[in-house]
């Protein structure tokens, strides 16, 4: 990471965005479980070990990057990128975390919700995948986004994005896709505000897709 990731001013807030180190991993999985309800986030179900794991991979992986926005010497914002499609290398690192979560809570192999996303992954998934690949090969994924409840409405969300989307470009990407909950107004508004553009028929149960392209992207 360069000069673009600098302190910046966002109203009267001074905000520093900067790489995550191992240092804030605790920071980070206390804010995810802040942001995200077990109810809405697969990840949660399967417990804080896991989500740990999950934090762990993308701060050190060579094919990841997570930046965290800083507020006077709290974490008030994350977000998380693979260089590429993130579940399967992602779930490769951290599988004997999500079974030892699946085995402390065994009613989840039935969860609704867990069963969608296996279909999802090996059926639909795949195939979305392979068509986004054949036409760019250099697709970021964005994985994760959340900015605590004091700093919403802030533009907060919208600065990291663009802060991902250039270091993506840094490191080679073309596009750059995302997730998101088809009931979260607010976010599909900053992506929107960010530069992202809702993927026609990519619709799921719950999510829709968003893409960016990243070509002139400011250095």
């Amino acid at each position: 990471m360069n000069s673009d990731l600098q302190e910046i001013k966002m109203l009267s807030s001074k905000i520093t965005i900067r790489p995550a180190t191992i240092a804030d991993l605790d920071a980070l999985v206390d804010l995810h479980l802040r942001s995200f309800s077990p109810k809405d986030h697969l990840a949660v179900k399967l417990g804080t070990g896991y989500i740990r794991s999950v934090y762990h991979w993308f701060i050190t992986s060579q094919e990841t990057f997570t930046l965290v926005a800083e507020h006077e010497n709290k974490i008030v914002g994350l977000t998380t990128v693979c260089d590429r499609f993130y579940n399967k290398p992602m779930l490769g690192n951290t599988l004997s975390q999500a079974m030892a979560g699946i085995l402390l809570h065994p009613w989840l192999i039935l969860d609704a919700e867990i069963l969608e996303r296996l279909y999802t992954f090996f059926l639909k998934r795949k195939r979305a995948e392979k068509t986004v690949r054949n036409k760019e090969p250099l697709v970021s994924q964005l994985a994760f986004i959340a900015v605590d409840n004091s700093m919403r409405g802030k533009g907060l969300g919208v600065q990291l994005l663009k802060q991902a989307k250039n270091e993506s470009h840094k490191r080679g990407g073309a596009k750059m896709l995302a997730g998101v909950y088809e009931n979260n107004l607010s976010s599909i508004k900053a992506f929107e505000k960010a530069g992202f553009h809702i993927l026609p028929n990519s619709v799921t149960r719950k999510l829709i897709y968003v893409e960016a392209d990243l070509e002139g992207t400011d250095d």
